[in-house]
C-alpha cells in the first residue's frame, strides 16, 4: 500500500511533469510544490482532483481486510464444490 505522498509522486512520473499533473487536476502547480516541500497543503478538493486524475480510490483497510476474508470464503467454497464434482465424475 502506498502513502498518498507516494501516490503523488508516482502519479507526477506517470503524468511527465508536475505541471502536466497540476493542469489535469486544475490546481496551481505551485501548490503541489509547497505541499511537496512541507511548506503548505492542499485543500481536501484539490486532494480529490489529484486521486480523480490518478483513477485512485480511498479504501480502508478494514475493507480489505473484509474482503479478503470474504473472498477466502468464497475460494473454499468453490474448492469444495470442485472436490464434490471430480468425486461425483470418478
Amino acid at each position: 500500500m502506498r502513502t498518498f505522498t507516494e501516490f503523488l509522486e508516482r502519479l507526477i512520473i506517470d503524468q511527465g511533469s508536475q505541471l502536466n499533473l497540476a493542469a489535469a487536476a486544475e490546481i496551481d502547480p505551485a501548490k503541489i510544490s509547497r505541499f511537496r516541500s512541507d511548506q503548505n497543503g492542499l485543500s481536501r478538493v484539490e486532494v480529490d482532483k489529484i486521486l480523480e486524475v490518478g483513477g485512485a480510490a480511498v479504501v480502508m483497510r478494514r475493507e480489505i481486510e473484509d474482503q479478503d476474508k470474504m473472498l477466502e470464503y468464497l475460494a473454499s467454497l468453490w474448492l469444495r464444490e470442485r472436490r464434490k464434482s471430480k468425486e461425483e465424475q470418478a
